[in-house]
């Protein structure tokens, strides 16, 4: 049986409630968006897609493997933007500043060790970043520009990243619904 997956940082439930805060200020500008469950709000490390069931031990191993060689580390939820630009968004984020490049490293080391199980290289740089919204048609009124533009600096706080999780999304009308499946500790 084939099930989606995805390695992410979890967050803790304060950060998510500030993220919920900055969703709250931007719906009032931006009502032709679709926004994330502040709940289901994660930082993604490696989107895996659909997988078969029995690779979810390989898969566990990897995650393992990688928490054991990369330290614990700050990083800081800082900055409201989209992608692909703020003029014509499809996704609307918040930013992440890792000072000490752990979440790269870790990202790059997951991506090189997934590929030998056959899942597909992204093929772009990862950027790291908390996904609050995507737009589904154009943002009428004022511009998105200027409904993200006073958040530009806007802070969410500091998380400490200890550990790291393997994660199923199933998909439902009303959303997805996420299970960790396994954690493993840096360092």
């Amino acid at each position: 049986m084939s099930i989606r997956l995805f390695i992410a940082i979890e967050l803790p439930s304060v950060q998510k409630q500030r993220l919920g805060d900055i969703q709250s200020k931007l719906k009032r500008k931006a009502p032709a968006v679709r926004w994330v469950n502040p709940n289901n709000i994660h930082l993604t490390l490696k989107f895996l897609g659909d997988m078969e069931e029995n690779s979810v031990p390989e898969v566990e191993k990897i995650v393992d493997a990688c928490a054991r060689e990369s330290r614990p580390c700050s990083i800081r939820l800082c900055g409201v933007g989209a992608f692909p630009n703020i003029h014509s968004p499809r996704v609307i984020w918040v930013g992440i500043k890792d000072d000490s490049g752990t979440l790269k490293s870790l990202a790059q080391k997951l991506e090189s060790l997934l590929t030998k199980l056959g899942v597909e290289e992204d093929g772009r740089p990862y950027s790291p970043h908390l996904t609050l919204g995507r737009v589904k048609e154009k943002i009428r009124g004022m511009s998105c520009a200027d409904a993200l533009s006073p958040l530009k600096d806007e802070e969410a706080g500091e998380v400490m990243v200890e550990e790291i999780s393997l994660i199923r999304s199933d998909l439902t009308p009303d959303g997805p619904i996420y299970t960790t499946l396994h954690q493993a500790r840096l360092g």
